[in-house]
């Protein structure tokens, strides 16, 4: 609920972030369905996350370290969390794909980030196109924070060695090293 208050949020509709469905979440939410010409109902299905998501560049900071996700050496080598501040490399684009989940595009390169073909490998940016290995589920945490699952082995992007190591899509659960906010 937090994370969707916070997409709310950077949308302009001012919500309190509170975990709560309350009065002033479903009218944000029926708000942002009527300008964006979904369906008006207050319910966030598939189509409102999509649209929530899929505008706007982000940063993705990391929980464990607080530090920001880069597209390493302008995306020719594997992400990695380890930055103090938002430059060029940090930047995504968050391209809301069919099955309502997401892509990032490295504004630094303009490729999007991959998982490899199993998902076993460290996460870069050097796809020119996104399949299902570049797709990624958005899951939206208690605390307000984010995790990437990917789609290709429905595992959990993680910030390895606390954030120490290059990003993959390696852990079955959420724990802090899966935890990111969106700037």
């Amino acid at each position: 609920m937090r994370a969707l208050q916070t997409l709310l949020n950077r949308h302009g509709f001012g919500v309190a972030v509170d975990g709560d469905f309350g009065p002033g979440t479903e009218g944000a939410v029926r708000a942002f369905q009527s300008t964006h010409y979904l369906v008006v109902d207050g319910v966030v299905g598939s189509s409102a996350w999509q649209a929530l998501l899929g505008t706007g560049v982000v940063s993705l900071q990391s929980r464990t370290n607080n530090a920001y996700v880069t597209a390493e050496n302008a995306g020719a080598s594997p992400l990695i969390a380890n930055r103090g501040a938002v430059g060029p490399w940090e930047r995504f684009d968050m391209v809301p794909l069919s099955d309502g989940n997401i892509a990032l595009l490295a504004l630094t390169n303009n490729r999007f980030v991959t998982a490899g073909s199993n998902g076993d490998g460290q996460l870069i940016a050097n796809r020119t196109a996104a399949g299902i290995a570049e797709d990624f589920q958005v899951i939206g945490n208690a605390d307000g924070s984010v995790s990437l699952m990917a789609t290709v082995n429905r595992k959990y992007v993680t910030a390895e060695s606390g954030g120490n190591a290059p990003l993959n899509a390696s852990r079955p659960i959420v724990g802090l090293w899966q935890e990111f906010d969106l700037r």
